[in-house]
């Protein structure tokens, strides 16, 4: 279905944005080093599949910054990584120096606690690049709104309805979501998605685009958190705040569809995404 306020939406395909060429001389440097703050106390996972699919989207090195309780999990079930333990054993409570990453993905699994969100309101001011922010980020900025206007311009937010409302508010019917959509990324310089049937992206110039990939087997724990990994390790190889996002959301959801070749919608689960992503077409 095609609202009213989406009538002028671009909508994704195959040839919309390339894949960057990969030099020969290339270095895992080259492709950008992504710093990805997640995880908590039995959230785990969330870190994992975050790291994950930013690796298989073609990002140099990620480094997980997580609770010292996660350590063993990450580095054992992903050995690509490196991992930066918090203070905390249970939860974030605090990111050190930010400087030698191109981009951060930040909020797949951390949790609402005091603690870690004192750390997301020391963390927003000193970022010095667009970042992803996802999950319980965007939860703790629905709780401290002014926090909006520390984000630098350019980053990413990834949420889904609830997520949204919590945000920018309550909608009526979905044109009324999709004028908030536009508004709210025209008025603090970011590229908000809409995750759902269809996924909009919002930039900050007016443009809307709309995904035509992915299906309801994706609508599984974790899915969300290879999505942000995947636009965060495109962010963190040079693609602009817009072709990461749009070209993330494609990716995604074609590895989804990708899935489907060999399990049921009902047997989908988010690492199969990740699997997916990785399959070279004949």
């Amino acid at each position: 279905m095609i609202y009213t306020a989406e009538r002028d939406c671009i909508f994704l395909n195959e040839g919309i944005l390339p894949d960057k060429a990969r030099p020969l001389n290339a270095h895992k440097g080259t492709f950008g080093h992504l710093l990805v703050v997640a995880g908590s106390k039995g959230m785990a996972g969330a870190s994992l599949l975050a790291a994950h699919a930013a690796l298989r989207s073609g990002c140099g090195m990620v480094t997980v910054h997580g609770p010292a309780c996660n350590r063993i999990i990450l580095q054992t079930a992903l050995p690509e990584a490196m991992f930066v333990s918090d203070v905390e054993e249970g939860r974030i409570s605090a990111v050190g120096d930010i400087g030698r990453y191109a981009t951060l993905v930040i909020g797949p699994g951390i949790g609402t606690h005091e603690q870690t969100a004192h750390m997301l309101s020391d963390l927003l001011p000193r970022l010095h690049m667009p970042c992803v922010v996802d999950a319980d980020a965007l939860n703790l900025i629905s709780a401290h709104k002014d926090w909006l206007d520390l984000l630098p311009e350019g980053s990413i937010l990834t949420p889904h309805v609830k997520e949204f409302e919590r945000l920018f508010g309550t909608a009526r019917e979905p044109d009324e979501r999709i004028r908030t959509l536009r508004a709210a990324s025209a008025k603090y310089g970011l590229v908000i998605l809409l995750k759902g049937v269809g996924t909009l992206v919002a930039v900050p110039s007016g443009k809307l685009y709309k995904n035509t990939t992915g299906n309801p087997g994706m609508a599984t724990a974790g899915s969300g958190d290879v999505l942000a990994g995947i636009i965060g390790g495109l962010l963190a190889q040079g693609y602009s705040p817009e072709e990461a996002a749009i070209k993330g959301v494609f990716m995604h959801g074609k590895a989804g569809d990708a899935v489907l070749k060999y399990k049921k919608q009902e047997a989908l689960i988010a690492s199969d995404i990740i699997q997916q992503l990785n399959i070279q077409e004949s």
